[in-house]
């Protein structure tokens, strides 16, 4: 099986690239940190906390494990990954995300591990809204279809609690009671 992970990493340059204003509603219910993350046909996006225990240091790297991948018509799809600021300060036109990566699956129900560099984006939140507190962050994740014109077919998406790492050391995410075990 092959897994084909297409990370877009942004450059900050006249006009912010990268920013895009969200037309949805900010009421969308936010999972903690730790949860396990599942996304559908049904429900094709879920918002993650920012894991308290980050204490306010930008991470580098980001990795999802899709761990499961039901896609019984091999509906062609791809998993988007942004940081949010689902309130951002009054009259910048509503929810304000950067994209961290665009993940891309071949065949169309496969899983892996993917690794995403998450500091760019961060950076340029930063830069962009310079009052926003970083507990206001959330990573939104969506499944979108290829072949937007077409209807979606039966699909579930099983990820594991989101990883984030500093550097080659893992932070302590996802259960903060336990020690960050070393990379095989």
């Amino acid at each position: 099986m092959f897994v084909i992970s297409i990370a877009a990493l942004l450059l900050l340059g006249g006009g912010a690239p990268g920013l895009t204003s969200s037309s949805q509603g900010t009421a969308a219910k936010v999972l903690p940190a730790e949860s396990r993350i599942t996304l559908s046909d049904v429900q094709p996006e879920a918002r993650v906390h920012i894991p308290p225990e980050l204490g306010g240091k930008t991470p580098q790297i980001l990795e999802i494990d899709v761990q499961r991948n039901d896609n019984p018509s091999s509906l062609p799809f791809s998993l988007e990954v942004y940081l949010e600021v689902p309130s951002p300060p009054e009259g910048s036109g509503g929810p304000q995300r950067v994209i961290v990566a665009n993940l891309g699956f071949y065949p169309a129900d496969s899983n892996g591990k993917f690794v995403a560099r998450v500091s760019t984006p961060f950076e340029q939140l930063k830069r962009l809204h310079s009052g926003v507190k970083s507990d206001s962050v959330v990573l939104l994740l969506q499944l979108k279809r290829v072949h937007e014109n077409k209807p979606w077919e039966s699909i579930r998406v099983a990820i594991a609690p989101l990883r984030w790492k500093f550097g080659s050391a893992p932070a302590v995410v996802p259960n903060s009671r336990r020690s960050p075990s070393p990379q095989a």
